[in-house]
């Protein structure tokens, strides 16, 4: 069944596409997304305070679809949840690539930065760590945000299997270094 274009949709598809071939991302205004989507500013404003709002509100969207795929999981462990993330952005490789287009890299980082550390809190096994290191999700959150961006933007394909691997292999070398 498909789903109904939204306002919010037409909005959204209206700033990436002014990204992808227009201009800069600081460059786009608020008339330049209406005059794409075909709406009023009006419209718009209903939805959202600035262009901004339109990002946060789709990565919140996605963060959503992605949290209720892995709470299906009974006891994940971080391998798999790092292999889930990597299967879940391949499938908004393109949308992921419109974000870093957009240099608008802290927005989105603070973003995944809650994301970590919501699924940090919500995991029983890493809740405690979180108590004993609040550096836990801005670490992961870097670490892992750099990671994918590095990978969508390559041309060479490497699976999510692959990039699970190579974390895993960063991972198990933190100790010694």
């Amino acid at each position: 069944m498909k789903k109904n274009i939204t306002s919010k949709d037409l909005i959204t598809l209206a700033l990436y596409e002014l990204i992808l071939r227009k201009k800069d991302y600081e460059s786009i205004s608020v008339m330049d997304i209406c005059e794409k989507a075909g709406i009023s500013r009006m419209t718009f404003y209903r939805h959202y305070n600035n262009k901004n709002d339109v990002f946060i509100d789709y990565s919140d969207e996605r963060f959503a679809e992605f949290f209720d795929e892995i709470k299906k999981e009974k006891n994940i462990d971080l391998e798999k949840l790092i292999y889930s993330l990597f299967v879940f952005c391949q499938k908004y490789k393109r949308q992921i690539y419109i974000l870093s287009k957009s240099k608008q890299e802290q927005l989105i980082l603070s973003q995944f930065e809650n994301y970590i550390r919501y699924l940090i809190a919500t995991n029983k096994q890493y809740k405690e760590t979180l108590k004993e290191n609040p550096l836990l999700p801005p670490f992961a959150a870097g670490a892992l945000f750099y990671v994918l961006v590095f990978w969508l933007n390559r041309k060479e394909e490497i699976t999510p299997e692959r990039m699970t691997s190579y974390v895993r292999d960063i991972v198990d070398a933190l100790p010694k270094l």
